[in-house]
C-alpha cells in the first residue's frame, strides 16, 4: 500500500516566480489538500465516506429456531441512495435475554436479499431458541 506524501500544502515560497493571482489559488488548494490528507490518514468511516448504512435490529428467535430453522423474515429500508446492496455483514450480535453478557458460541451470519428499496434478512444463523437478540449489521 502506498504511503501518504510528506507534502501537505503549497507555500508561496514554493512558487516564487508565479503571478500574484496564485495567492488566491493556493488557499483553496491547501484547504483541499489538508482535508484529503486527514481523511486518507486512517480517518475514513463507512457512514461518512462510503455508501453504506449501519442498522440495529432487535428480534426474538422462535422455540423451533434450531430444530427446524423457523425464522420470521426481518425487513428494513436499505438507505443506499439509488444502488442495491453488495453485502450485509453482521457486525455484532448480543443476547439481550440474559441480564449479563452471554457470549455467542457460533458464527453469526445472515442470508439476505435487497429488492431495491428494502433489505430482507431471510435467516440469521448461529443463534439459540427462544432468545432475544440485538444485531448490528453493515449494509454496503
Amino acid at each position: 500500500m502506498a504511503r501518504l506524501p510528506n507534502q501537505r500544502r503549497i507555500n508561496r515560497e514554493d512558487v516564487k516566480n508565479a503571478p500574484s493571482w496564485i495567492d488566491n489559488l493556493i488557499t483553496p488548494i491547501n484547504s483541499f489538500m489538508e482535508s484529503m490528507y486527514s481523511a486518507v490518514n486512517k480517518n475514513l468511516t463507512f457512514q461518512e465516506n462510503f455508501i453504506s448504512q449501519i442498522r440495529t435490529i432487535t428480534f426474538t428467535t422462535s422455540a423451533t429456531y434450531t430444530a427446524s430453522g423457523t425464522w420470521v423474515p426481518v425487513t428494513f429500508p436499505s438507505g443506499l441512495r439509488g444502488t442495491r446492496a453488495q453485502g450485509v455483514l453482521v457486525l455484532q450480535a448480543l443476547n439481550t435475554t440474559a441480564d449479563n453478557f452471554t457470549p455467542l458460541k457460533k458464527a453469526v451470519t445472515c442470508d439476505w436479499l435487497d429488492n431495491g428499496e428494502t433489505i430482507t434478512l431471510y435467516f440469521v444463523s448461529g443463534l439459540a431458541d427462544s432468545t432475544s437478540y440485538t444485531v448490528r449489521v453493515l449494509v454496503f
